[in-house]
């Protein structure tokens, strides 16, 4: 069982992380994706040449979306699961949401939908899936580098890829925002959005 807990933290340090990690995602996929980017070292040569800088970017989009479901847990009721799972996370999140009546319902779904694409890999046309019983159930995959599915797709990206990640990380702002808006009408507090 997933044990609740209670932030400590503010909610506005849980909302600046998030856009910490999606802006880190964008900068780095605009970067690869206008081909104007450092070459004076050979770091800079492999990160952005061999397209490395793809898993820093992709891990970026999966964590944040961890962090969106629970800072939304946060603004609700304070409190949010102590998992990595982002399917039992999407979960408490929906079971949070659907009592207020959020007047944009269909939002929430986008935002499940997002959050399933990501746990499930199944981005690229299922480029990199290993099956259809794949879950990223620990939200570690392209954390590591002894993760097999990570490293044997960097190559093969193409601009189209890297704005399927771009137009994702703009979606996932603009749900947050509206969401956020909906709490602000249900009277809960929330915090300036992304």
């Amino acid at each position: 069982m997933n044990k609740k807990i209670i932030s400590g933290q503010s909610k506005y340090e849980w909302i600046w992380y998030v856009f910490g990690y999606l802006s880190i995602a964008r900068i780095s996929l605009e970067k690869l994706k206008s081909d104007k980017y450092p070459e004076k070292s050979w770091e800079n040569k492999i990160i952005y040449n061999d397209k490395f800088v793809l898993i820093a970017a992709i891990w970026s989009i999966k964590h944040a979306i961890e962090l969106i479901t629970k800072s939304l847990g946060i603004i609700i009721d304070k409190t949010y699961l102590k998992s990595h799972d982002c399917g039992i996370l999407a979960n408490d999140l929906t079971e949070k949401l659907r009592p207020l009546n959020i007047y944009k319902p269909e939002k929430i779904d986008e935002l499940a939908t997002i959050i399933d694409k990501y746990y499930r890999l199944k981005f690229w046309n299922n480029e990199f899936f290993v099956d259809e019983r794949t879950f990223d159930t620990k939200n570690d995959m392209f954390r590591y580098p002894n993760d097999h599915i990570s490293v044997r797709f960097v190559n093969d990206a193409t601009v189209a890829k890297i704005d399927e990640l771009i137009k994702d990380i703009e979606t996932l702002r603009r749900l947050r925002a509206i969401i956020d808006i909906s709490l602000q009408a249900k009277g809960l507090k929330s915090q300036p959005s992304i």
